[in-house]
């Protein structure tokens, strides 16, 4: 009798079926969704791909911040004669962690004798230049200081003695102010440009505040 050779058939069939399914994973690619341009994931990404840190693009939804002096929007004050003036701020959406704030005037007609932090500020760096007419607030803020119109500083002034009588200012310098955000990043915010001035009117004979 004639023994017909053995054959690996039963090993060979599952090695089929394997190589097969092997075959079949290997075509099922993930197709790629194409996002359309007016999708929000697709302008989401586009933004965050688009907008550097600190631009006007991610300040527009990480928080604004106005700067504002508080009091009468004119004052009045003889030569000689001395006032407070508060500044403040006010954080939207979210608290800050530091600000800085740069405010010029007319040397000529003030000097600035001290600048006072307010509760919850603690200044990294202060400069008073009384012979050009500027000072340099910079200050670490509170978590807790949030809302309208928070006290930052107040400047304790005086109108020089030969003071011309008129109208003089104190402005803020808009490419100087800033408002860190507390993230890794210190995010800053925007400012809102339309800011405020102080008018204080020199008069003759007025009392002092």
């Amino acid at each position: 009798m004639i023994k017909k050779p053995k054959t690996n058939r039963r090993l060979i069939t599952p090695f089929l079926l394997l190589l097969g399914s092997a075959i079949v994973l290997t075509g099922c690619v993930e197709k790629e969704e194409n996002l359309s341009d007016n999708s929000p994931q697709f302008l989401a990404e586009s933004l965050n791909t688009q907008a550097p840190v600190g631009s006007l693009q991610m300040q527009s939804h990480q928080g604004k911040t106005y700067f504002s002096f508080s009091g009468e929007p004119s004052l009045s004050l003889a030569p000689g004669g001395t006032a407070v003036l508060p500044v403040r701020f006010t954080p939207i959406y979210e608290p800050v962690s530091s600000i800085q704030v740069v405010l010029t005037y007319d040397p000529n007609v003030f000097s600035v004798l001290e600048i006072l932090p307010a509760e919850g500020i603690q200044p990294f760096y202060s400069l008073i230049q009384n012979d050009v007419g500027k000072i340099e607030f910079v200050a670490a803020v509170d978590s807790h200081l949030f809302g309208k119109d928070v006290l930052a500083f107040s400047l304790r002034l005086a109108v020089k003695n030969n003071a011309p009588l008129g109208e003089a200012t104190f402005q803020f310098v808009a490419n100087e102010l800033s408002a860190l955000l507390p993230d890794v990043d210190n995010t800053e915010t925007a400012v809102i440009e339309d800011l405020p001035r102080q008018s204080i009117v020199i008069r003759s004979s007025v009392s002092s505040l």
